[in-house]
């Protein structure tokens, strides 16, 4: 669950914050706001499609693997980015870092779920409303805890990605530890 909780932080964070990074603070897009989001989310809509034709072939936990490691890659540029540009990078470069993010998220999301659903066949919807309640609200905490720090720049948001990255790797060691 600190996974997935993580996971849905990263993307509250993302929806918390956008509109005041893309459409009044740093981008200033205006009415371009809703298209940039849009693009950004692509970034989901392909990891479906990739998940879709490879998770029969490679399997639940090699597509999570491969879902963590673009999470990973993709994040450590945006963090690196914003810090060496000084708290803002171009907007070419955020909707591809957001895209990277959220590809990953994509792959990650629906093959942990799987995961953590497996061992609970016998009372999946108790076990579905529990794993929901819990990222939810623990995943929105998060989120809030970190957006607050929004200062009009891209710190906060990379930070926090930051934070959630680092929990997902420690979740995802932890059940490998675990397993072994």
């Amino acid at each position: 669950m600190l996974m997935i909780s993580a996971l849905f932080a990263s993307l509250m964070m993302y929806v918390a914050q956008s509109e005041q990074i893309m459409q009044k603070d740093i981008y200033r897009l205006g009415k371009l706001f809703p298209l940039a989001f849009a693009t950004i989310i692509l970034g989901m809509v392909g990891a479906a499609v990739t998940n879709t034709k490879l998770v029969g072939h490679w399997g639940i936990k090699r597509m999570l693997r491969f879902g963590i490691a673009m999470l990973a890659v993709a994040d450590v540029l945006f963090i690196a980015s914003v810090v060496v540009m000084g708290g803002t990078i171009p907007l070419p470069g955020f909707i591809l870092a957001m895209m990277g993010h959220f590809y990953g998220f994509g792959l990650v999301m629906p093959n942990v779920n799987t995961l953590a659903m497996a061992s609970y066949r016998h009372i999946a919807g108790t076990a579905s409303a529990l794993i929901g309640m819990v990222t939810s609200v623990s995943g929105v905490l998060l989120a809030q805890a970190v957006s607050s720090y929004y200062q009009k720049d891209l710190l906060a948001i990379a930070s926090g990605f930051g934070l959630c990255l680092t929990l997902v790797l420690l979740a995802y060691w932890l059940s490998q530890k675990h397993h072994a």
